[in-house]
């Protein structure tokens, strides 16, 4: 809340200012906000058409409507995914366009258009210098979730512990350890990892019924 009150802040100043409305669009979501922060999104792509950031945003804005109930917003799927087609086009090699991307045909129930997505970005963003270790560790959950689905353990368990090293406070990607060694039948290591999911998140409901 005081994030977004600084971006309005400075939408205030600058009116069409786009980091700051991008800003606030992120500041939005993070509250719960998705709607508003498409609103958000939206005017900056009026304002600018080819900024490939908004692009992103308001694909993965998209991306949590559906998520969050399929039957009503059911088109925001393909609205995701139109929206990172342009992105791709504008930027191919961006690896935060090819990531949302992975998670929108991976949403899609597109398994294989996913795992090359998303070994593409992380392969990408290995030598990025803008991205964070937890931006590039959500990458390696989001690939870990495709070679799990796809039953390829070993290969998903060496993506989450990639996401650990990069991330070693992300409760989530603790608990997809755990879960791939519980599933590898080696529980001393999953009991390991989902105690220290459980300590770095206590309602993290996943770790709590995995590790018991």
């Amino acid at each position: 809340a005081f994030a977004q009150y600084q971006f309005q802040e400075a939408l205030k100043i600058e009116a069409g200012n786009v980091e700051a409305m991008l800003g606030k669009g992120r500041s939005l979501v993070c509250q719960g906000a998705v709607a508003l922060a498409i609103e958000e999104y939206q005017n900056v792509l009026s304002a600018d058409a080819n900024n490939v950031a908004a692009h992103v945003r308001l694909a993965e804005a998209y991306q949590r409507q559906f998520q969050s109930d399929e039957a009503r917003y059911a088109d925001q799927l393909g609205e995701s995914l139109t929206l990172l087609t342009a992105a791709e086009s504008l930027e191919p090699n961006n690896p935060e366009v090819l990531n949302a991307k992975g998670v929108s045909l991976y949403l899609n129930e597109d398994l294989a258009g996913s795992r090359a997505a998303l070994e593409r970005a992380v392969s990408l963003a290995s030598g990025s210098e803008t991205l964070s270790g937890r931006d590039v560790a959500q990458m390696h959950i989001n690939l870990g979730s495709v070679y799990r689905d796809l039953g390829e353990l070993e290969l998903s368990l060496a993506s989450y512990r990639r996401a650990v090293t990069l991330n070693p406070l992300s409760a989530v990607a603790h608990m997809n350890v755990g879960a791939t060694y519980k599933k590898l039948d080696n529980c001393d290591e999953a009991i390991y990892e989902l105690t220290q999911a459980v300590s770095l998140n206590p309602q993290l409901l996943n770790a709590l019924s995995n590790l018991a």
